[in-house]
This record gives structure tokens, sequence and C-alpha cells, in this order.
């Protein structure tokens, strides 16, 4: 039954969350060997909506059995719910961080890492309890023991994948100690993800566990040791050291540049900046990058081309069929540790400059080609399942890694077209060219080549006109001459005389990938496809996308947003410190209020001024440190919604509300009526709705504005975020915001999306009595609290009452019209679907009824003093949806 039922709820959220009302009873037959452990994983993973619902109680529960039996599948539930889709959940890192790591650190093995005067290193683990049988003494292992490979059937297997793909039964003592051990590891590594600092340090300041950084590194290059542990301690090494303040991503390419004679204004944050740093929060060990980093490069770099010595049939490097779990792993964990040092920057010296240092990357760019070189190795017989997706995830790996490295290609052309622009520039003055130069700046900051039509591009021929020669070898730099890949490769000499595509070493690698016929890869292939085919193209679009300031103000505007980002990022470790997080919240307020000033409309920032100021921070990934920010977890106290009562939830913690809403604002600001901003945080709408339903936290404006006229993103809204949005108004109370978020879903360009009608009817219909308001009539309505000062009241009496203007974020009365005008706008245009549903609900002598008598009494008294501006409000809604349900049905700006 419970094979069947995880069976039922994989990647399935409506049926997990039909099964979620029977968790109880799950629970209850935990530790009985009945399988119910893994359904109950399966029912909470990736679920965002069930990964809300876990409290203590249910944490107490596993550490509990972990406590009774050791078992590895119950270190596996508690990783699973950390993380969601990819992404660390802070709420449960939190919980499991505090009953495990902190409560019942008894309960993980201790490490040991020792070093031998030969150089050999043993790794060495103990589960607290068990001891020797014969002398009484701790049981230690020695890990190096289990890096053996065995024969199983006609296919060579490591120890270490065995040991974590058989059953618990088929395992001896040791053999459990060993998976115990991995799954510790592969928990921490969900526990710190997003650099949680408890977890942190949890664990790198006990001395239970030797997670220095020159231990690690140890452990890492030890070739006896196992390969699957050599790559959970690299998983570590990523998020332990590399993943950590002081460092932040860069831009992979970075389309806003400065002129090189510009300098910005005097700043008052920037020239402030020394006195406003915070002390540090935690005392957590950390390496200086310029130290460190160094030994780690080097390392990556010497050892990725051996690709964990697996070989091919012929006993050739290369990840064919032959390579074994442990040794996929590696390459996996190599592969995302190059990635993210690329990613901060390292490995590359200089990187927005005209000379950057590209050595380590041209290094690395042989060693992903060789990886991914299909051509060159012998496959053999096919892998089995696991294998085959481990092999899939490591291409999968390399290829987005590949992308990186072509992108740094591609912002190092920018950097060539604009050094080139300023160099020609300054030749014109220095030739006395005045009038030329006037030409070639407008009177803003920034412009487009995509607006320049035919008579522009021979105006500028006019004014570059004896310039040709400079034009000519800047088109050389680009395409003749090795950039990112060896020249062995040529990837980037797309130019070079006598070159075909036969001689195309890259297309003729990736044209062997796509030949593999693996549709889990190709996105990612033809990604590097176009890529590599498109350079020339590619060029002028990233030309066209970039922004060069030239005035003072803007360049200003550009320090302080790089600021900001490095603030950011470094004050999260001091939010999440509540002894210590008021001095960094105010800060983080302060930063994010000033960049939202940047955004808002004023005598001095023009429309023109606040787009640029947008193009600004989304090109300099300011929205990445703010949803970081975001990330955090904020405790909702239920007691009200728990007592029956329609309200929000309070924030627990409302200093860190108060920040959230900040976010969200500047967030809403950076998306308004900018579809790359808009592109850039759609994947973040599930992460933000989690916050839907908190007092005094307005996140459906921000998720509207991300929406906002853009059919593409509203076409790829699927149904269950649909659903939860109109749940909020069914767990927490009517509010017309949560209804008036679905009107940018409706209505592209104030035109009906028949999409998006039919579903949100129908969803809305499903739940009418608990979402929609037809009458205004709350004298004896479940859809209100029996507390509310508003129970008990009619419309006309709510109206008189003039909630609407005490209270408009709560009021029934504009909740009412919300709900008229969603109806309205559902069946607006061409859509008798729509229409025919609403024929019988709402029938027109209701209609006229509600125009004509919204100021009467039930005794036909009109009450004069009624706010006429909320009568207005009222009838008007009504009238509209008179005429969209019953007198238009074939509108011609309908789509």
């Amino acid at each position: 039954a419970y094979a069947l039922m995880r069976l039922c709820v994989l990647e399935n959220e409506s049926n997990a969350l039909a099964l979620y009302k029977h968790v109880n009873v799950i629970r209850s037959h935990l530790g009985m060997g009945l399988g119910c452990t893994s359904a109950l994983k399966e029912i909470f993973a990736d679920k965002r909506e069930l990964l809300q619902k876990v409290k203590d109680d249910l944490i107490v529960q596993f550490v509990g059995l972990v406590r009774s039996v050791r078992d590895a599948r119950f270190l596996d539930f508690l990783q699973t719910i950390c993380r969601c889709k990819g992404q660390p959940y802070t709420a449960n890192q939190s919980l499991v961080c505090k009953h495990l790591l902190v409560a019942n650190a008894d309960l993980l093995p201790i490490i040991r890492i020792d070093k031998s005067l030969g150089g050999e290193v043993r790794l060495g683990i103990h589960l607290p309890g068990t001891k020797e049988a014969d002398t009484g003494k701790e049981f230690w292992i020695d890990v190096a023991k289990y890096s053996k490979v065995e024969l199983r059937g006609e296919r060579k297997q490591d120890l270490c994948a065995h040991i974590m793909e058989a059953s618990w039964g088929q395992l001896d003592p040791q053999q459990r100690i060993v998976r115990y051990f991995i799954r510790c590891l592969e928990l921490y590594s969900s526990l710190v993800s997003g650099r949680y600092q408890e977890s942190l340090l949890a664990l790198l300041t006990s001395d239970m566990f030797d997670f220095s950084y020159d231990s690690m590194m140890e452990v890492i290059k030890q070739p006896k040791l196992p390969h699957l542990i050599r790559a959970r301690f690299m998983n570590l090494m990523l998020l332990f050291y590399v993943d950590r303040d002081p460092q932040t991503s860069k831009p992979q390419i970075l389309y806003t540049r400065r002129w090189n004679k510009v300098h910005a204004e005097p700043s008052q944050l920037l020239a402030s900046a020394n006195s406003n740093k915070p002390a540090e929060e935690f005392t957590i060990p950390v390496c200086d990058p310029n130290i460190h980093f160094s030994d780690l490069i080097e390392w990556l770099l010497e050892d990725l081309p051996r690709m964990a010595d697996a070989k091919d049939v012929e006993g050739q490097p290369g990840l064919t069929a032959q390579a074994m779990v442990g040794q996929l792993e590696f390459v996996a964990a190599q592969l995302s540790l190059c990635d993210l040092l690329v990613d901060f920057g390292f490995m590359v010296r200089e990187r927005d400059s005209t000379k950057p240092d590209f050595k380590q990357v041209m290094s690395l760019y042989a060693s992903v080609f060789q990886i991914l070189d299909v051509r060159t190795t012998k496959r053999g017989s096919k892998s089995k399942m696991r294998e085959a997706v481990l092999m899939l995830r490591v291409r999968s790996s390399a290829l987005q890694l590949l992308a990186r490295l072509c992108n740094l290609r591609s912002n190092y052309r920018i950097s060539l077209a604009v050094g080139a622009y300023e160099a020609l520039f300054d030749k014109m003055e220095e030739n006395g060219d005045v009038k030329k130069k006037q030409g070639l700046i407008s009177s803003k900051s920034f412009s487009s080549l995509a607006s320049v039509d035919d008579q522009g591009l021979q105006t500028a021929k006019e004014y570059f006109k004896g310039y040709e020669k400079q034009f000519d070898e800047l088109i050389s730099s680009f395409f003749d001459q090795p950039a990112v890949a060896p020249k062995s490769i040529g990837s980037d000499m797309v130019d070079s005389e006598g070159r075909s595509s036969r001689d195309d070493d890259t297309l003729g690698m990736v044209l062997a990938l796509i030949a593999l016929g693996r549709k889990d890869i190709q996105k990612h292939t033809f990604n590097i496809l176009l890529q590599h085919m498109g350079q020339r193209s590619s060029i002028v679009n990233d030309l066209a996308m970039t922004q060069l300031l030239v005035l003072p103000a803007a360049c200003t505007v550009y320090e302080e947003v790089e600021y900001s980002i490095k603030r950011l990022t470094a004050l999260k470790k001091d939010l999440e410190n509540k002894d210590k997080s008021k001095h960094a919240i105010a800060e983080a307020m302060m930063l994010l209020q000033r960049m939202r000033g940047y955004l808002t409309l004023s005598a001095e920032n023009e429309p023109y001024i606040v787009r640029k100021n947008q193009t600004i921070m989304l090109n300099r990934e300011l929205d990445e440190a703010v949803t970081n920010i975001l990330s955090m977890n904020l405790e909702r106290d239920t007691s009200r919604r728990d007592n029956g009562e329609l309200e929000a939830d309070l924030a627990k913690n409302q200093e860190r509300r108060e920040l959230f809403q900040e976010c969200y604002n500047l967030l809403e600001a950076l998306a308004r009526d900018l579809k790359r901003a808009q592109q850039k945080l759609f994947p973040q709408i599930g992460r933000f709705s989690e916050h839907v339903g908190i007092e005094l936290l307005n996140v459906a404006d921000t998720i509207a504005a991300i929406l906002k006229d853009n059919a593409a993103l509203c076409m790829q809204v699927k149904e269950t975020f649909l659903t939860q949005m109109i749940d909020a108004i069914a767990y927490w109370g009517r509010k017309p915001r949560w209804l008036n978020f679905f009107r940018v879903m409706l209505e592209i360009n104030a035109s009906p999306f028949k999409r998006n009608q039919d579903l949100i009817l129908n969803l809305l219909l499903q739940r009418k009595e608990a979402v929609l308001d037809l009458t205004g009539d709350y004298t004896n309505s479940p859809s209100i609290s029996k507390n509310d000062k508003r129970n008990g009241k009619n419309r006309l009496d709510l109206i008189l009452s003039g909630e609407h203007k005490e209270e408009p974020k709560k009021s029934l009365v504009l909740y009412h019209v919300a709900s008229l005008n969603i109806l309205s706008l559902c069946t607006r245009g061409k859509n008798p679907g729509a229409k025919g549903k609403l024929f019988a609900m709402v029938p027109v002598d209701m209609i006229v009824d509600n125009i004509l008598d919204c100021q009467k009494r039930p005794d036909g008294s009109v009450v004069s003093e009624a706010d006429e501006d909320a009568i207005h409000r009222v009838r008007n809604a009504w009238l509209q949806l008179l005429v969209d349900v019953f007198l238009t049905s074939q509108d011609t700006i309908a789509i």
C-alpha cells in the first residue's frame, strides 16, 4: 500500500495534498518496517505548500527514530524537507538544526582526519555508542577500506555505491555505519545551503567534526579514499568555504559599462560606508579567498582532466558506460566547484577589462570540452540506470559550465567594443572632429542599437568616415584570436583562414552529443550549439543591450548599486542573529529604500531616468541580493487562524517583516514595465507566495508587477499557483488585493486573455461560496470572523460605517466590488463559454436590482447619507458585469 502511495504522490502535488489529511496515520506506522518513510518523504518532496506545514513535532519524531535505530532513511527524510526544487527551505533548516545538530549532536558520527609522516591521509569515523566486541574500546572505521571495486555480474561497482544502493537488510553493521555517515554528509549540505548561519556555526565550531579547510583539502586530494566520500567532502567544501560571505555572484555578461573619463558625483552613502559597517555576528571559521582558493583552483585544474580515473573499454581516459557511480559523483562535484568559482569571479583576473587573464579559464575549458567529447571514447555496453542518470547529470553540469565560459567570451567582446569606442572617440577628439563627437552622444546616458534605422546607419557611416581601419581591427579581435578556448580547440576563432565546418572541433563535439539522442540534455546542448554558431549575431545583440554610462549621476547610481549588493550580501548573517540584528536591519532597510528612491518617479527622476536606473540594477543583479534576504525564515503566529478566525497570520518577528516589505517594494519597482526584469524574477514567485497571508506584508502586488502585461509569463503560471492564491482567501479572510491580483492574469495590454479567463473562472466557481461575494451581505456569513465588528452588517450598513475608507486593504465593500470586476474580466471579449456559465448565476434582473437599489433599505427607503463614491463603485461594477456578460459577445480586441 505504501509503495503504491509513494508512486501516486511522486511529483504530484494535488495527490500529495489529498494524502496529507491522513499524515497522522502514516506517522503512527513509522519505524515498523512498513515502507512508510519513503512514502512520507515523497508527500513532502518539492511540495512548497506542504513543506510550510512541517512543525517541531514531526522533526522531534524523526530524531527520536534516529536515536532508536540509526537508520539512514530517517536522515534522508530530514534532508528532503530542507530543500524545495533545488533551493534551501530555511524554515525547515532551522527546525532540523535546532533538534538535531544542537539538541542531539550525539547522534552524529565523529570525524577525525589524520595525516601520517609519509603524507597519507586517514579518514576515521566513530558512531557514538559503538564499541569493539573484543576490547570494549570505541569502534572506529577507516574509510579507506571502502575504496574497493567489486565485480557484480558483468560490471564493476565501487563498494560505497553498493552500500548506498543495497537494501538496509543486505548490509553488515559496519556498512550500515558507512551509509549512515554518507547520509549525514548529505544532510549537512542541505542544512548549510543558502549560507544558513546556525548550521554553519554548529558544524564548523563543533569538536566532533574536523571540517577545517586544510583537513577537507587533504581528504579531497587523497586518492586512496573512495571517490564517493571525496565527492561529498567537495560538496561540503563548496558550501562551508566557497559559497560564503564576502563572495557575491558576478554578472556573466555585464551589460552596464562606464565611460572611462566620467567620474561619479560625490555620494553620501559611499562616503559614510566605513562608519555603517556592522560588527561580525558569528565566530565561524572562514578562509581568505586570495590565499586559500589558489591551491583549490590549482588542484581542480590539474585533476579534472583525469576524470576521476575513469577509462573506456580500451583503457583510455573518458566518461563512458564503464564509469562507476563514485567516479561520476566525483566529476560532478568538481564541475559544481568550478562553476561556482567562475561565478564568483575567480579563475580570471580583470574579467571586465580589455586584457583579462584567461589562462586558468582556458585550462578549464579544455577539461570540460574533453569531458563532453564523446567522439574520442569507446562507449562499451549500456550503463545501469543509476550510472546513466549520473552521466546525464555530469554532462548537463559540464554543458552549463561551458555556457558560462562562453558568456565570459561575450563579456570580453563587449569590453573590446567599449574600449575601441572610447579609443575612437579620443582619436576623433584629438583630430578636432568636434561635431562628429557631439553626434555620437545623446543627451541621455545610454542608447540602443535596436533603435537605429537605415537612415541612422547611413548617418553613422558619415560620422565615422576615415576611421574604418579601427572597425576592421575590432572585428578581427572579436573572431580571429582565442579568448576563453585554447587555440587547439578554436571555439572562439570563427573567421580563421582555411577553416571549414569539418575542421570545427566544437561543432563536431556538439553534434556527437546530439546524436546520442538524450532529451534530458537537449536544451543545454542546443544552447551551446546556438552560442557557437551564432557568435557574429550575438555580439550585435549584446552590444544592442549594452548600457554605456556617460553622466556622473548615472555612475553614482552604479557605484551605489555595487556597494548595496556587497552590503546586503554581507548583512544576511547579521540579520539572522536575534541579538545583533537591529543595526543590520536598519542598514539594510536604508539601502533598500535608497535603491527604491532611484526607481520612483519624481521631478528629478523622469521616466527615462527611472528606466535607466532599473536597467543598471538589473544588469548588476541587485535582485539576487534582495531575493537572498527573502530566503530567510519568517515565522508565523497562527493562533488566530487556529482559533477559527479568518485573519492573516501575524509575523513573530515584526522587524524582519518590515524588512521583507521593503524588499518586496523594491522588487515591485524593479519589475514595473520592464520585461527583462519580469523574466528574471518570474522563477521566484513560488518562493514569494510563501509569504502570502502574513499581516502587513504585501506580496500580491509584487507578483502582479512581475506578471503585468507579459503574456509569455502569464501562460507559464501553473494552475497549482492560482489555486494557492485562491486558497489564501479561504484561509486568511477576504482581502480585495488578493482578488485584484488576478486582473493581471486576465488582461494583457487592455485585451482579454482567454486561456486564463477559462482557467481562473473555473477555479473561482469551484470555491465560489468561499471566495466570491455577490451580495455584500454579512448578516449571517461564515466568511467573516465572529468577533469582527463588521459581522451582522449588510452592504449598505458597511458603506454607512465607512470601512472602505478606514481600512481599504480589508474592506468588504471593496471586496464585493473586486468580485464583480473579476467576474467581468473573466467574461470580457469573445468568450461565450464563460458568459454562459454566468447567465444563470447572475441573471439580468439580479444585476438591475443591484444597480437600482444599492442605496435602499429592504423596506424601500433611500439612505441619502450613504457615501456617493462607494455607491458609484458598486453600481459601476454591476453595470460592467451586465455589459460584459449580456451586452457584448463579439469583442474585436479580444485575444
